[in-house]
């Protein structure tokens, strides 16, 4: 397991933190803060916007929709990425829809959960999970399979 971090405000992340998570798009576009901030971390992009050039999409309100992430997974898959990464709260994963349709357009898709429990356990069944949400800093744990 890993330990990951996400800020809408780049100096909120630890600088020595060794997998950080940016926005490209959107309101918190923060790219070039977050590269700053942490020079020597892998870094994963975040759309809220549906850019097919990230590694992650956003599927929340405010966010891009069930149905927006839905094509952005299979616009993904035909540009080749056979694991595109999602995240979405429980309320999300758990609609059967939403969930078929992601397992039909990306069967080895990588779900990432939000879930601000304070327990860095990741579900079966998920590949990363947020288990802490503040208004200056989220906590995520990774598994291998989230960064391979």
């Amino acid at each position: 397991m890993f330990t990951a971090y996400d800020a809408v405000t780049a100096d909120n992340l630890p600088a020595d933190a060794d997998y950080a998570f940016y926005y490209m798009d959107g309101a918190f576009r923060n790219e070039s803060a977050v590269r700053a901030r942490c020079p020597h971390a892998i870094l994963f992009s975040i759309t809220v916007l549906g850019d097919l050039r990230a590694d992650i999409a956003d599927c929340e309100p405010g966010c891009m929709s069930p149905f927006q992430t839905v094509g952005w997974v299979g616009a993904k898959v035909r540009r080749g990425h056979k694991r595109p990464r999602i995240y979405a709260d429980l309320a999300t994963w758990g609609d059967q829809t939403f969930t078929d349709r992601i397992a039909k357009a990306a069967p080895s898709a990588r779900r990432a959960l939000a879930l601000w429990d304070d327990d860095p356990a990741v579900p079966e069944g998920y590949a990363a999970k947020q288990f802490r949400s503040t208004s200056a800093l989220d906590t995520w744990t990774l598994l291998q399979e989230f960064l391979d």
